[in-house]
């Protein structure tokens, strides 16, 4: 039964309203199934761009099958270069009478409607409008100060906020509140219950987003000006404060002085109550020097061969083989069930029986940092799918022979299939997957008939029960089936 509509369908691409309205070429015109076709139908090719019309009634040719060109698609008419000959062989190139004329109008004043000085001054209004009005909307305000956190209806989108004790309701986003809001929060170093405090609010696309500012508890953090000194001479009584750059720059330049003067950085005392194991000029500048230098350990590369890391449920895997390579050395390391001798080893052997899935995973450290990689074995099913016909009893053999297979976790995507004559396209996947009886097939909603659920064993062996779905009608040709 047709589909009937009170209105018509608005489309702006540039694809043909309906896909067998532009046939690509001749030979899939002519190829083209007739289930598809009314008994009289119209299409264009895009291979030679003319037109050609179907009739079920039509004697089969060679080359067109039952279509025919359509003669009605031929316009008699001039091409743009020869109407531009005729227009250059029979126009006046005398000056016509009254020019000048027309040219003193055309660029007469600026209340002369029509003429040049008048239109750039409508051009010019119309621009500085248009200026404005973008100045306006660049300047619109982006903050209100409020008495309480306002209310958003997420029905209708709306913002109601009280000021000075009267209610508004805005159509906003995108624009920060400001009020003064009590806490109810108790932590000992930052807020204590009840304190009152800024707080400011914003909603973007319908989220909230809410920020509260009370005092914090700053008794522990260093303060740049009263903590940290930039100088260095060598004879500062207090010990406590923190060297930034440029008093480790000036301490080692006096360091080199004295070094150069007198004797070894080793030979040199050195005493520091906060750094009791550094007893010479040399401990200490090595330990300031590998913090200054230190660079965390990172994992550049890391390999497993062989190299897949999808198979299938059923295979096993006896032996694999890793490699890698480190940023720096590093005083420790470990892989999952893999042997190392010692922190050199730059590769190891895994050996067992693996048949399930197993993530693999390299651990290094330099005794401050570790970095970790990982590679993960996994052990799937895979969805068949293709054309055949209804045999007599679906078992494996009948699954394994359809024409496509792929790894997946799901029935959901996109399966293209062509379906010949006698027969059917069929989708097998695991049950547990829970596919359903139906699918879109040229974006219509299609039911498909369920076989029914078998036990299947696939091509390496692993046993899981399966469902089988395929198309009512049969000899389709190319379709694509969409699982939603």
């Amino acid at each position: 039964m047709a589909v009937s509509l009170l209105d018509n369908f608005s489309y702006n691409g540039k694809k043909p309203n309906f896909s067998r309205d532009l046939m690509p070429s001749i030979e899939v015109m002519r190829n083209y199934n007739e289930n598809y076709l009314p008994p009289v139908f119209t299409a264009l090719c895009e291979e030679d761009g003319k037109r050609y019309r179907y009739n079920v009634s039509n004697s089969v040719d060679p080359v067109l099958g039952k279509w025919r060109l359509d003669e009605g698609n031929s316009i008699d008419a001039y091409t743009k270069s020869e109407t531009d000959t005729l227009l250059a062989e029979k126009a006046n190139k005398e000056p016509f009478e009254g020019f000048v004329e027309v040219v003193e109008r055309l660029d007469g004043v600026v209340t002369e409607v029509g003429s040049v000085k008048y239109l750039d001054a409508q051009v010019y209004l119309e621009s500085k409008g248009y200026t404005d009005e973008q100045i306006a909307k660049v300047n619109k305000k982006k903050s209100i100060s409020c008495d309480e956190k306002p209310v958003y209806n997420s029905m209708d989108k709306t913002i109601t906020y009280i000021k000075n004790g009267v209610s508004y309701t805005i159509e906003a986003d995108e624009i920060w509140f400001y009020y003064m809001e009590e806490s109810d929060l108790n932590s000992d170093n930052i807020i204590s219950a009840n304190e009152t405090g800024l707080a400011q609010t914003i909603w973007i696309d319908g989220e909230e987003f809410t920020i509260m500012s009370f005092g914090l508890d700053m008794s522990e953090y260093v303060s740049k000006s009263v903590d940290v000194v930039s100088t260095y001479t060598g004879m500062e009584t207090e010990t406590d404060k923190i060297p930034d750059i440029k008093a480790l720059q000036t301490m080692e330049s006096l360091i080199d002085t004295k070094i150069d003067e007198a004797k070894k950085a080793e030979e040199i005392s050195y005493q520091n109550t906060s750094y009791p194991a550094q007893t010479n000029v040399k401990k200490a500048l090595d330990a300031i020097w590998a913090k200054l230098d230190y660079v965390k350990p990172e994992i550049s590369s890391f390999t497993m061969t062989p190299s897949a890391t999808d198979y299938e449920l059923g295979q096993e895997i006896t032996a694999l083989s890793f490699a890698w390579t480190y940023n720096k050395d590093v005083t420790s390391q470990s892989l999952t069930d893999v042997a190392l001798t010692d922190a050199t080893d730059r590769s190891g052997n895994w050996s067992g029986s693996l048949k399930a899935s197993k993530t693999f995973t390299l651990t290094c450290s330099d005794g401050q940092n570790t970095a970790t990689a990982t590679k993960t074995i996994s052990f799937k099913n895979k969805i068949y799918y293709g054309s055949a016909a209804v045999p007599e009893t679906f078992d494996s053999a009948f699954i394994l022979a359809l024409s496509n297979k792929a790894f997946a976790t799901s029935y959901k995507g996109k399966y293209n299939v062509t379906v010949g004559s006698g027969e059917y396209a069929f989708v097998c996947c695991p049950e547990s997957w829970n596919m359903p009886n139906k699918c879109k097939i040229g974006g219509f909603s299609t039911d498909l008939v369920n076989v029914g659920n078998f036990s299947f064993t696939n091509a390496s062996g692993g046993v899981t029960t399966y469902k089988i779905v395929r198309t009512s009608q049969a000899g389709l040709g190319a379709i694509e089936m969409l699982f939603e």
